[in-house]
């Protein structure tokens, strides 16, 4: 596992998504291994606005599209098409209509938005949110299962492609995904025990988790392998 952080591009318009964007830049902060990339960030340079982003687009290994009620000057479309052109993961998010407050007045952009908006249900599997939680709680679950394929799968090449599948369909049975949610709580002693298992240079190699079937051994280690993942110190 490589010790840099994979780059983020947050792409939205800023009047009606602060709130949003406030949300995925807390989750990424909380996600060892990844950087969040976006205007929050852009500080005073002497390039456009626009130059700017494109650049930031350039320098990332993901991109996430927040889709609102505005279209704004376009350069949310622009940020987009630089992001396809580079051939980048794009993760996409629709903020569902009877959550918008803040919606186009112009005709002509609101028939560029929706042009916008077609594209993307066209070419991605968007996922909606009505809220700044919900879409922090959808977006945290697809960046986890794209880290696992980033950081875990690449050490699987030299399996067999069925194989692989497998073991990605077994991490995805217990993590979920944008569509469909699995809870998961109240194992955080459990958590603390194995990772003080794991920092202990003096414990024994193995450890042994034991318990009758159904009670969660299978969850409770998918979920502490996601929480391991980016940590600097495991390669």
């Amino acid at each position: 596992m490589s010790n840099i952080p994979l780059n983020v591009f947050v792409s939205s318009t800023w009047i009606d998504l602060g709130a949003e964007r406030s949300s995925v830049l807390d989750v990424t902060q909380r996600i060892r291994g990844l950087r969040f990339l976006g205007m929050e960030y852009f500080g005073s340079r002497d390039e456009s606005t626009l130059r700017v982003s494109l650049n930031e687009v350039e320098e990332s290994d993901l991109y996430v599209g927040i889709i609102g009620g505005r279209y704004g000057s376009g350069i949310t479309e622009r940020e987009y098409q630089r992001a396809t052109e580079k051939g980048l993961p794009s993760f996409i998010y629709f903020k569902r209509e009877r959550s918008i407050d803040v919606a186009e007045d112009s005709a002509e952009n609101r028939e560029r938005l929706l042009a916008f908006r077609n594209l993307l249900r066209q070419r991605h599997t968007c996922s909606e949110f009505d809220s700044p939680e919900e879409l922090a709680f959808k977006l945290s679950a697809d960046l986890h299962n794209w880290l696992f394929e980033q950081h875990v799968s690449s050490g699987l090449t030299r399996l067999s492609t069925d194989y692989l599948t497998r073991v990605q369909g077994f991490v995805a049975e217990y993590l979920g995904g944008t569509t469909r949610q699995v809870p998961f709580g109240g194992r955080s002693g459990e958590l603390t025990e194995l990772t003080r298992w794991l920092e202990d240079a003096n414990a024994e190699p193995f450890v042994l988790l034991a318990a009758s079937a159904g009670r969660g051994k299978s969850a409770l280690l998918v979920r502490w392998t996601q929480d391991l993942l980016g940590r600097e110190d495991i390669v």
